[in-house]
């Protein structure tokens, strides 16, 4: 309901989104690819659409995530970035990092399930490594909790409960010095056009949902290579399959 709202104010003073927010417009926002492990065959199938990409979110927390690693590596080398969706313990996550200590690794996300502040301390301090949550961070609260142990946050619309509420988080974590990521879930082109719009308060970007979401009757925010393309229009700037704005 807030995004139909804010889409049609914007839309009233002829303004995109971004304006309407007194946002720049978004330009060369660069976001990474998602791959997750697989038989030999996916893996290969996935990195090669990844080719234009260079930063891989690789999705961990797996048995043998060291060969699932330096697989990837291998066919595609590049900046990367660890999502373990809370699959480690702490002793786990030490005994993990160590290993990739050398390792093209920009930060590990979420890291433990539901962490405490003191194991994320131990992690960071032991292993020596750029922390960033995601599943732990929903509110201001969450934001001021882990903010001493952690170098950044991630950041999703649908998660965060909408534009505004993550507007007032990205303000927060600024005030903090913490580095920002823009996430998203598997999500059609409105939610990740309407994410676009916030893009230039933003540090990071995974915004990859729209490569990987099928039969989608909406057209926004696309890719050309890696770089992401913010349609002009305003409000969001979404049209349907007949081409008519929504």
């Amino acid at each position: 309901l807030e995004m139909a709202y804010l889409d049609h104010a914007a839309k009233n003073r002829h303004e995109p989104l971004h304006g309407y927010l007194d946002l720049p417009k978004p330009k060369n926002m660069v976001s990474s690819f998602t791959i997750t492990p697989g038989t030999e065959s996916e893996l290969i199938a996935q990195c090669e659409r990844a080719e234009p990409f260079d930063a891989l979110k690789l999705k961990v927390g797996f048995r043998r995530d060291l060969d699932f690693i330096d697989y990837v590596l291998k066919r595609k080398p590049c900046r990367l970035r660890l999502d373990a969706n809370g699959g480690w313990t702490v002793d786990q996550a030490i005994e993990q990092m160590r290993a990739l200590r050398g390792y093209p690794i920009d930060f590990i996300e979420q890291p433990l399930t539901d962490p405490d502040v003191r194991d994320l301390d131990r992690l960071k301090t032991k292993a020596e490594c750029v922390i960033f949550l995601d599943e732990s961070i929903i509110g201001i609260k969450d934001v001021d909790t882990y903010a001493p142990v952690i170098y950044g946050i991630n950041i999703k619309l649908s998660k965060c409960g909408g534009i505004l509420p993550s507007l007032s988080l990205v303000k927060r974590a600024k005030e903090l010095k913490l580095k920002l990521l823009l996430g998203c879930m598997i999500e059609t082109a409105v939610g990740i056009t309407a994410a676009l719009h916030l893009a230039t308060l933003f540090d990071y970007f995974d915004l990859d949902a729209i490569m990987l979401t099928e039969n989608d009757p909406y057209w926004g925010a696309h890719f050309d290579g890696q770089t992401m393309i913010l349609p002009e229009g305003n409000g969001i700037a979404i049209t349907t399959e007949d081409s008519t704005f929504v």
